[in-house]
């Protein structure tokens, strides 16, 4: 089932082993056929497309931030970043989470998954026991922690590239968002098809990190599904949580009581949890931007 509704957070602002799974069945999420290319940046966002954001393209300023270094300030050249992914079972066995098994059909988006500021680990702290697809803490703490025989670890680049129209636009963009393949971790299952009708490998987490330099005027906007919490300076910004279409949520920095000059960190965790879509998009007029390598 597909919604078109958008969502905007509050501060305006996410090989086969079943032998011990047995199978499910999963909701569908009618969502329209497209390729794996990410290059739309005709994106409504709420970004200025004038190019004036007040951003300083020498660096200049305070670079005491958390983490110091060389930050890439419009080049021209992509941001890579390493990000982690996390790959869990179909099933209901023991060694499956039920948080990327759900029965529940339609739409279930959320939000107070997780608490407004980042544990002591760097992780999301989990705040909804019982929730709508959530089920206790210690079945989401396997979401962004690596446990062996619950799920798999794997690194992929995410690459946010400029739009030739517009060099301070930054994105990435894809409605085939699936960093596994059929025989990584888990693997697929023959259900488990997207809505073109391939075999996907979907129930999967995705991390990673980054230090920028705030400017006035900057915007972060992400779509997509399933869940996705985005904090800046550890507090959460973004929060789409649940299974769900495709949701769309924006963060304007200047809200947030940034200082000008000043280097802060972005934490970004998103989950894929039900075929049959997976949505991915960043849009953002953020120049200044270091990729964190997360250990």
């Amino acid at each position: 089932m597909r919604f078109s509704n958008t969502w905007f957070a509050p501060l305006l602002i996410g090989a086969l082993l079943l032998a011990a799974c047995g199978e499910i069945d999963d909701d569908s999420r009618g969502l329209p056929p497209g390729d794996n290319n990410a290059s739309n940046n005709n994106n409504n966002t709420g970004l200025n497309n004038n190019n004036n954001t007040g951003l300083n393209n020498n660096n200049t300023g305070n670079d005491d931030g958390v983490n110091k270094g060389t930050l890439l300030c419009d080049d021209g050249a992509p941001i890579v970043f390493k990000a982690i992914v996390r790959d869990f079972r179909k099933g209901t066995g023991s060694d499956c989470n039920p948080d990327f098994n759900r029965t529940e059909s339609g739409e279930r988006s959320e939000t107070g998954i997780v608490k407004d500021m980042l544990g002591s680990d760097g992780k999301p702290v989990f705040n909804k026991p019982n929730g709508l697809t959530t089920t206790t803490a210690e079945n989401f703490n396997q979401w962004y922690n690596t446990v062996p025989g619950i799920n798999m670890e794997y690194t992929h680049q995410i690459e946010l590239t400029p739009d030739p129209n517009n060099p301070s636009v930054w994105s990435f963009d894809t409605n085939r968002f699936f960093p596994l393949g059929n025989n990584d971790g888990f693997g697929s299952d023959p259900g488990d098809r997207d809505d073109g009708g391939q075999v996907r490998n979907f129930r999967f987490t995705t991390e990673f990190r980054m230090t920028f330099k705030y400017r006035a005027g900057q915007v972060f906007t992400f779509r997509g599904d399933d869940d996705v919490f985005v904090f800046i300076d550890k507090r959460l910004v973004i929060d789409i949580g649940g299974i769900h279409s495709p949701l769309e949520a924006s963060v304007n920095l200047d809200t947030l009581g940034l200082v000008a000059g000043q280097d802060y960190d972005m934490d970004i965790f998103h989950a894929e949890r039900n075929p049959t879509g997976s949505n991915f998009r960043i849009t953002t007029n953020i120049e200044c931007i270091k990729p964190v390598v997360i250990n």
